[in-house]
């Protein structure tokens, strides 16, 4: 692997004492061609997390390695006890050695691409997704539902755009991660103006408990939101009259009933 790696003229462009010898132990996990992820290489150097980002953001800056363009997304199940079999995305970036100092190359259906401004993650040096960040702001405010466009405009400086928000929120919610709601028609469901109610499920406690929960909590947000829209007020009060107009038509229906019996 060394000769290998003068011959490619990668070894040359390593300053002296610019490295520290531990870092040595990722790039020569490197050293076979494969794609490695960051957690593969975490656990063959016995490095920490924080020390292999920094490493990886290193040599890949400086052409040494180069990196998939694009975040992977795969699904992995796990067993939770009382809570049966759970599921999660998880998403990560591949690593590969650049021994052709190439820009970009297609290895296995991924682009692997060098150093580029435009490449760089603006969400953090760990690569975390939109989707991620998503999930873990519904995660972290799981106490209330939020509508769609409120997740949206307080993910704006993240770069997580309105059309971003219900994909990764369908994916997720086919997992049994996210309750969403909208306006019921039939078999079908249509946005709330503000878009769609969207809550975490709690996976910590039975399906039937953690659902009920969640619709609690939309139920809250509705109520909310109908006592500052004035055409939400105007169709509950058309909806109390209509019941109000059920129970009065019951209510004389059984009085006459009853009118009926006493003649008899």
């Amino acid at each position: 692997m060394l000769i290998s790696l003068i011959e490619n003229g990668i070894l040359g462009m390593f300053v002296a004492g610019s490295i520290h010898p531990s870092w040595d132990r990722v790039y020569a996990f490197l050293g076979d061609g494969r794609p490695k992820t960051h957690r593969q290489i975490v656990k063959a150097t016995g490095l920490g997390e924080s020390a292999v980002w920094s490493v990886l953001n290193y040599y890949w800056k400086r052409g040494l390695i180069l990196r998939t363009e694009k975040p992977i997304h795969e699904y992995q199940r796990f067993f939770k006890g009382r809570a049966g079999i759970r599921g999660t995305v998880r998403s990560y970036y591949l690593y590969l050695l650049n021994f052709e100092k190439a820009k970009s190359l297609l290895l296995n259906g991924h682009r692997f691409v060098a150093y580029s401004e435009k490449y760089m993650d603006k969400r953090g040096a760990r690569g975390q997704s939109k989707s991620q960040m998503i999930l873990s702001f519904l995660k972290k405010n799981g106490d209330r539902a939020w509508y769609s466009k409120e997740i949206a405009e307080a993910l704006k400086d993240k770069d997580v755009k309105p059309s971003d928000i219900m994909t990764t929120v369908r994916r997720y919610e086919k997992m049994g991660m996210l309750y969403v709601r909208g306006y019921r028609s039939h078999d079908s469901q249509t946005p709330f103006k503000e878009g769609y109610l969207i809550t975490w499920l709690d996976k910590g406690k039975a399906q039937e408990e953690a659902v009920k929960e969640a619709v609690q909590r939309t139920d809250r947000a509705l109520a909310k939101n109908a006592s500052t829209s004035p055409i939400i007020e105007r169709v509950h009060q058309a909806r109390a009259e209509i019941i109000q107009e059920n129970l009065h038509k019951i209510h004389h229906t059984d009085l006459r009933r009853v009118a009926i019996r006493s003649t008899r």
